[in-house]
């Protein structure tokens, strides 16, 4: 082989070398948290955020009715996200450092739709139960 070929092979091999080591990064072992905690703590905010969403869509009588196959669906996720993290202690103190900041208001909120005329008879109960299961999940 020419002399121009070595040195082409040659600086063919160390790039492949220096990306066989950039990249070798994910062969290593990563620590692993478990997929069922990262979802919990996902669904309990996403859980909360969408029980904001509905309070801000509860206006009267009938948004209330309206909201009420929704309000159940999340009250009955919440129940989910708390048989997962009560399987881990560790789970539930996460979960519950990021909920507790969350639910004052959260509470402000339920309190000013419920002051809505007609409204607290239709979802008042349902909105305390979320409430509590919430809470149940930020105490860890």
């Amino acid at each position: 082989m020419s002399q121009e070929r070595l040195r082409l092979l040659a600086v063919l091999a160390a790039i492949a070398a220096a990306l066989a080591a950039a990249f070798s990064w994910s062969n290593r072992p990563q620590p692993v948290m478990p997929v069922a905690a990262i979802d919990a703590g996902t669904r309990a905010i996403a859980a909360l955020d969408a029980v904001k969403q509905a309070l801000a869509a509860i206006t009267d009588e009938a948004s209330a009715m309206a909201a009420l196959p929704r309000l159940r669906a999340l009250s009955a996720g919440l129940l989910d996200i708390r048989d997962v993290v009560e399987a881990s202690p560790n789970d539930r103190a996460d979960l519950a450092k990021k909920l507790g900041p969350l639910l004052p208001d959260l509470e402000a909120r339920t309190a000013t739709v419920l002051r809505a005329p007609g409204v607290e008879p239709i979802v008042g109960p349902l909105l305390r139960q979320i409430g509590e299961r919430l809470k149940a999940l930020a105490k860890g």
